[in-house]
C-alpha cells in the first residue's frame, strides 16, 4: 500500500471463481480477495471492487484499477482515503 496524491495504492490479488466472496487475507504484501464471479467480461473486477467498497465503506466510484486489469494481480487505486484510514479499516 502507498500513499499518492489522489489517494491510496493497494496491491491485491484476486481469485476468481470462487465458492464465495470475501476478503481472505494478506499474503505476500497483496490483499487476497476471492471472487465468486467469472473473470469474462470484467465481472470478477467489478465483484472486487465492490467487496473492497463494501468494507472500506466508500462509493465503488471511488475505486479504479490502475494496473492489472487482466491479471490476478492488481493495482486499485482508493481516491481521498490515506493509508491509515485503510489499514484501520481493513483491520476491523
Amino acid at each position: 500500500m502507498r500513499e499518492t496524491p489522489e489517494g491510496v495504492v493497494l496491491a491485491i490479488t484476486v481469485q476468481p471463481r470462487s465458492s464465495r466472496s470475501e476478503l481472505a487475507g494478506i499474503r505476500g504484501g497483496y490483499l487476497r480477495i476471492r471472487c465468486s464471479a467469472l473473470p469474462e467480461g470484467g465481472k470478477a473486477n467489478q465483484q472486487c471492487l465492490e467487496l473492497l467498497a463494501e468494507k472500506l465503506g466508500i462509493a465503488p466510484s471511488r475505486m479504479a484499477i490502475i494496473r492489472g486489469r487482466s491479471s490476478r494481480s492488481k493495482s486499485v487505486l482508493l481516491r481521498g482515503l490515506t493509508a491509515d484510514q485503510v489499514s484501520e479499516k481493513l483491520q476491523s
